[in-house]
């Protein structure tokens, strides 16, 4: 085959390849309305910042939203001024433009999940737009086409595409289920929802891989699958937490314990200088993330299991677990 030949066989090679994945891309057009009527956009005002917001997903008519705790803890520090290095701010729920107050109902740090409730007006019955989670595992497999609706750069309600990817084997010191999709995602996209093609949650948003702290790397997102989501809920839904004057821990650098005080559930288990290293065989690094675990990741009668490491009585530095257990009397209603 002479080179004109190859150019042009080459020429329709590369046609049919584009022909072909134009053809298998999917239309969007019809479920894109229904998603996006169910996507919020929360609202953050702050001064001196232009305004700017995060999407979540309405999953319940009554208006109950899905988010990451992470998403929530932000939007907290700023709504209620708790962060010294943070400007306070206003922070509601957008509606087809209109705002509406909201209150957390549950939180699952260690799996990164939060729901919050849409406050409803005196008098009125709220009836929202909402999406179901998918509920089959067939359709959550390798290779299905998906589409986020985010936020990502302040911008609201983009709409980007790709295909569903595997579930990431758990490591010792990460036991949680996450799984890999293509679709595009930035600052911004935690919490919104990736869709399949029946227009069902496959999973929320989470995290990406990013270089140099700027840059994100192609295919390398992580979603919270909707079976994890669906088993947590129930959780969430207790609107329980742990008492502050309960936990009663003063910690320091490397989560290393200072105070425990008299009516600490932790009194007898951790003793001052004990170094915390994993909270359900899940290793921790921040002060901040171990707090909120052991706050709302808990349910009366269960233990708080610990890793420590402690000195033994030789000066040797061991490695503990310990178990703590919970009572009623150890919790009160996140909303009283």
């Amino acid at each position: 085959m002479g080179r004109k030949g190859v150019n042009i066989f080459l020429l329709i090679f590369i046609f049919a390849i584009f022909s072909y994945s134009f053809v298998l891309a999917y239309d969007w057009s019809e479920i894109f309305p229904k998603v996006r009527a169910a996507t919020v956009y929360i609202t953050i005002e702050q001064p001196g910042i232009e305004k700017y917001g995060i999407n979540a997903a309405i999953i319940d008519p009554a208006g109950i939203i899905l988010t990451n705790t992470h998403v929530y803890e932000f939007i907290d520090t700023i709504k209620n001024g708790t962060n010294p290095g943070v400007a306070q701010g206003r922070v509601c729920i957008n509606i087809n433009n209109q705002e509406y107050d909201w209150h957390l109902i549950g939180a699952d740090p260690l799996n990164d999940l939060a729901l919050l409730q849409i406050d409803s007006p005196i008098g009125a019955l709220l009836n929202f737009p909402y999406l179901q989670l998918e509920d089959n595992i067939d359709n959550m497999k390798p290779g299905k086409e998906i589409m986020i609706i985010g936020a990502p750069a302040c911008f609201q309600y983009t709409f980007v595409a790709g295909n569903w990817g595997s579930v990431i084997e758990e490591e010792p010191d990460f036991p949680k289920i996450r799984v890999q999709h293509d679709a595009p995602i930035y600052s911004g996209n935690s919490g919104s929802a990736v869709i399949g093609t029946n227009g069902k949650i496959m999973g929320i948003n989470e995290s990406l891989v990013i270089i140099n702290g700027v840059v994100p790397v192609p295919g390398q997102n992580y979603a919270i699958p909707a079976y994890v989501i669906r088993n947590r809920i129930s959780r969430m839904e207790s609107g329980l937490k742990l008492r502050d004057d309960s936990i009663g821990l003063i910690l320091g650098g490397q989560i290393r314990v200072d105070i425990v005080s008299d009516e600490s559930i932790f009194k007898g288990y951790l003793k001052p200088l004990d170094i915390i290293i994993k909270i359900q065989d899940t290793r921790v690094s921040e002060v901040e993330i171990l707090n909120s675990i052991i706050k709302y990741s808990f349910l009366p009668g269960e233990n708080i299991t610990l890793n420590i490491l402690r000195k033994d009585q030789n000066g040797r530095v061991v490695e503990y677990v310990i178990e703590v257990p919970l009572m009623d009397n150890h919790f009160e209603n996140i909303n009283p």
